[in-house]
């Protein structure tokens, strides 16, 4: 015993099979493809997909390296400017 409807699903999901024409297309890529480029082909999607997103990795990361490198610049010139302070501040205790 199936389901309510169970029968009317699988007529539906057959004509929505039949009318998407991949049964055709899946036949042609088996008659038409050797083992190996249906192994490639298997694999190239996921590979791409994780290209992509290692793409992304990698500009998200050069995009905080500039990010970073400006915060050093930053700290190096305040450190210079608190030298330099400390120095006055050192010179004018001295004079007085």
């Amino acid at each position: 015993p199936g389901f309510v409807g169970s029968e009317n699903e699988s007529s539906n999901n057959s004509n929505l099979w039949t009318r998407s024409n991949f049964g055709q297309l899946e036949t042609f890529l088996s008659a038409t493809l050797t083992a190996s480029s249906k192994i490639k082909t298997k694999l190239s999607n996921p590979l791409g997909v994780a290209e992509g997103i290692l793409l992304d990795c990698k500009h998200e990361i050069e995009r905080r390296q500039e990010d970073l490198d400006v915060d050093v610049a930053t700290l190096k010139l305040l450190r210079s400017d608190s030298e330099a302070f400390e120095k006055d501040m050192t010179s004018i205790l001295d004079r007085h």
